[in-house]
């Protein structure tokens, strides 16, 4: 009863500033709802525990480690509900959390050891180390972990080791003067140079050789590996997508591994991230940058779901994106995916099917890297996804979507063997009319003899109507010309729109 006074005195509080800070009042009932159903769920969790604790149940201490794993969960997603609503009035209430957190887990697994590890594996990856191993890595291991999906094998390279090799390379004045000198071109095309020539301590360098082995007892031998950025803040309140360097198709040797480890890190220099970073108040200097290495599918196809669908206002259904070969097709836009509209409840059944022209895709090439080739006549219209794969797929987004309690933008792939393998998953953003507004129709009529050129197609990113000149970027254009106000319009997307992004009216792809 304590709590739902307190609720209901911060309710009121709340409440009474809504007409001056133009909150809509059903979204913050529709929060403190939520609150109060995350804790009914966390409750539950207790109950159960409790009856097993009472003397008429066998269990073991993995059923503690599961139903603890349970109720952190929990309490963590009723805590940042609780910070959202109360628009973090409430700091500490973190800190102490963690602090509970972190003392039961260690009761729970006393061999293992705390999150200063330079070297983690996806298997060992706590609660506690979400921060040192980067928000992508640490909801990667979730998925596997908590939700209990496949996933690719692999570790990670921690902010601590980070820390120690900007330490060994004697970076730290360089980091520091950055601000200083406002990220000039030069200095941050000196700092890259010299991450790229950067050495290793010999003990982390071991580490990655023991990580190594493993890793290729696990593959059998015949893996190629991703190494992937995750800095301390990507996909945690801001995505960071396509700001710093993957590397693809990296051979399983500690030489290749740590060269692919300084392109990344050094990506985090690079004039674009800089931009992207300032845009948001970030302190580019400021920024640990943790890796992760996995282990590469070969993926007969692949593809991003999204579970709301993003294109309109149902969110009774999923979007799914799918192209023959590797992801990065589909994510960089390189080929035309087949698209599938499913409903979110089994037995998933498709309400909408779009097969694209397929008629490239990328895989691995024999030298390392990715290569684009040709798809065959007779399957560049064919479905991507047959009925049961698709179904798979819909089943594992939703129980993914469950776990989170929130819509989530999914990469995946399917391998030769059939199985769905989740690469990625992050919260789905979606832009909703804020405080209580209402998304206008617009009867918009073309300006006399000028054609219509697209009508009621396309993914809205962000809604909105606005005018300007077209800016076409292509091979024979630069972003250097980019004139203020301007509608930026590409075949394809890039990273490299952030630096036009403050002043473009638009960007469409």
């Amino acid at each position: 009863m304590a709590i739902l006074k307190k609720m209901r005195s911060l309710l009121g509080r709340y409440g009474s500033q809504l007409q001056v800070r133009h909150v809509n009042i059903q979204s913050v009932f529709q929060g403190y709802k939520k609150i109060l159903d995350d804790n009914d769920r966390a409750l539950k969790i207790i109950n159960d525990m409790s009856e097993k604790m009472s003397g008429g149940y066998l269990f073991d201490i993995a059923y503690m480690r599961e139903a603890y794993s349970e109720l952190a969960t929990a309490m963590r997603v009723s805590l940042a509900d609780f910070n959202r609503l109360t628009d973090g009035q409430y700091p500490q209430l973190e800190p102490v959390f963690n602090s509970i957190d972190l003392h039961i887990r260690e009761l729970l697994n006393p061999q293992a050891k705390r999150a200063q590890r330079r070297l983690i594996s996806f298997d060992d990856i706590l609660p506690e180390a979400a921060k040192a191993v980067g928000g992508k890595n640490y909801h990667l291991s979730q998925v596997k972990n908590a939700v209990g999906l496949a996933v690719p094998d692999g570790f990670v390279l921690t902010v601590h080791a980070y820390d120690d090799f900007i330490r060994h390379n004697h970076l730290d004045q360089d980091l520091a003067e950055l601000e200083e000198h406002e990220y000039e071109p030069g200095m941050l095309a000196e700092l890259r140079a010299r991450v790229m020539a950067g050495g290793f301590p010999d003990s982390l360098k071991r580490e990655v050789e023991e990580a190594l082995g493993r890793l290729r007892q696990e593959c059998e031998g015949a893996c190629s590996l991703a190494v992937r950025s995750s800095g301390e803040e990507e996909d945690e309140v801001f995505s960071f997508a396509g700001q710093f360097e993957t590397v693809l198709n990296v051979s399983p040797d500690v030489d290749a591994v740590l060269d692919a480890y300084r392109r990344v890190v050094a990506s985090l220099f690079s004039e674009d991230a800089i931009a992207y970073q300032l845009n948001l108040n970030y302190s580019p200097a400021a920024m640990r940058m943790a890796v992760g290495v996995i282990a590469m599918v070969d993926a007969v196809a692949s593809g991003v779901a999204y579970t709301v669908n993003p294109m309109g206002k149902d969110r009774q259904s999923m979007l799914i994106n799918s192209a023959w070969g590797l992801g990065t097709s589909v994510v960089d836009n390189l080929t035309e995916a087949d698209t599938f509209r499913v409903k979110k409840t089994p037995p998933f059944q498709p309400e909408e099917i779009r097969l694209g022209k397929k008629d490239t895709m990328a895989v691995m090439a024999a030298a390392g890297g990715l290569e684009e080739r040709e798809v065959s006549a007779d399957r560049q219209r064919a479905p991507s996804l047959n009925e049961e794969q698709l179904a798979e797929l819909s089943r594992q987004a939703m129980k993914i979507e469950n776990f989170y309690h929130e819509p989530q933008d999914i990469e995946w792939a399917l391998d030769r063997n059939g199985r769905v393998v989740i690469l990625q998953s992050r919260l789905l953003r979606i832009q909703e009319p804020a405080g209580g507004e209402t998304t206008k129709t617009v009867d918009a009529q073309p300006a006399g003899e000028h054609p219509v050129l697209m009508h009621d197609q396309g993914i809205v990113v962000y809604p909105g109507v606005v005018g300007g000149r077209a800016f076409m970027v292509d091979e024979t254009s630069t972003l250097d010309d980019f004139p203020w106000g301007a509608i930026l319009v590409a075949r394809n997307d890039s990273p490299q729109f952030v630096r036009v992004m403050p002043y473009a009216a638009a960007i469409i792809t």
